[in-house]
């Protein structure tokens, strides 16, 4: 789940089960980011038809864990494949009914998923989405903000002491146990203590360059738009012990946000955002940059990219010969893949 989603989750159970919960939310509203939450057979999965039996589910996760040369728990894996579709059920139940603590009633429905002609790359159906919210109506809004907005109500109906402008600045600990937090306000700094437990959720460390150098080197070069956070919250962790994950390096979030089909409405879409101020609004979540340019000619693209040009245009011949005759003869694409 979300970073958000999933704590407003822990909160209000953790609430329900008697124990007093204070969030310390850093913005002024609670923030959704990204559509969609995966979760293996959900009941409407099984609505849908796509329930799968423990060996099909081992198989495919099998098949991701080598991607990682099988250095992940494995148990966590199944514990998701057994577990994940009862909290769906759970968030599902009160998403549609969340008109009842005051927030929107969404409905849930199946992201398509990429089946890969090659069995190599493809998605697993299984991505759920939360629509008909005010900040998800279509593809290009961002549901999940409509998400932990009613998670952000059931949690204030629930009691649950939510602290908005309230930033996190440093854990505090009683010998080996994390114990409380020293948070910046307003008026100043508040400390709070943990006599349970401390639950720490942080968003990326893409705006730390230091960061990026150190832990995803490749990735610190490839786009201008790094993140939205500054990985303080990771810093936090790393300095009360916390371990870095056993992966040679955390995975880079990179897209390039080509979610529309070629239709007259994307083509004017593109055009507004070439003609734009060169952001895009993520609906509630802030700006991002975006490079989008315009030519009549592959000349004249190519150079408005910055391209090598003698090189870039002897790549495109060669691909579309290759799609012309059906053979691609330097790396073996599947015919159906290849596009001119």
């Amino acid at each position: 789940m979300r970073k958000f989603t999933a704590i407003t989750v822990l909160a209000t159970a953790l609430h329900g089960s008697g124990a007093s919960v204070v969030m310390l939310e850093r913005m002024d509203h609670v923030v959704g980011r990204g559509g969609s939450i995966y979760a293996m057979n959900s009941k409407l999965t099984k609505e849908k038809g796509y329930e799968c039996p423990v060996e099909e589910i081992a198989q495919r996760y099998k098949r991701m864990m080598g991607y990682h040369s099988y250095r992940v728990d494995d148990r966590k894996w199944m514990n998701h494949f057994h577990r994940s579709g009862e909290a769906m059920d759970w968030l599902i139940d009160r998403m549609t009914t969340a008109s009842s603590v005051g927030g929107s009633d969404l409905t849930p429905v199946m992201e398509h998923w990429y089946e890969d002609p090659e069995n190599i790359n493809g998605e697993f159906p299984g991505t759920h989405e939360f629509l008909d919210g005010p900040n998800g109506l279509g593809p290009d809004d961002n549901p999940q903000q409509d998400v932990c907005d009613n998670m952000a109500a059931y949690c204030a109906k629930a009691g649950v002491d939510i602290r908005y402008l309230t930033d996190a600045q440093q854990l505090l600990k009683d010998g080996e146990r994390v114990s409380g937090v020293v948070a910046k306000t307003a008026d100043g700094y508040v400390q709070f203590n943990g006599k349970n437990a401390v639950v720490l959720a942080t968003g990326d460390f893409g705006m730390d360059k230091d960061m990026l150098e150190k832990l995803i080197p490749w990735a610190a070069h490839q786009t201008e738009f790094g993140g939205i956070w500054d990985g303080s919250g990771h810093k936090m962790a790393y300095w009360a012990g916390a371990a870095i994950d056993k992966n040679e390096t955390p995975t880079p979030m990179i897209f390039c946000f080509q979610w529309r089909s070629i239709t007259r409405q994307a083509r004017a879409y593109w055009q507004t955002t070439i003609d734009g101020p060169g952001t895009i609004n993520m609906n509630g979540s802030g700006d991002i940059e975006v490079k989008m340019v315009k030519a009549d000619t592959l000349e004249e693209l190519v150079q408005a990219l910055e391209l090598p040009a003698e090189t870039t245009l002897k790549t495109i011949e060669d691909y579309n010969g290759y799609c012309e005759r059906g053979v691609d003869e330097e790396f073996g694409s599947a015919r159906n893949c290849c596009r001119p």
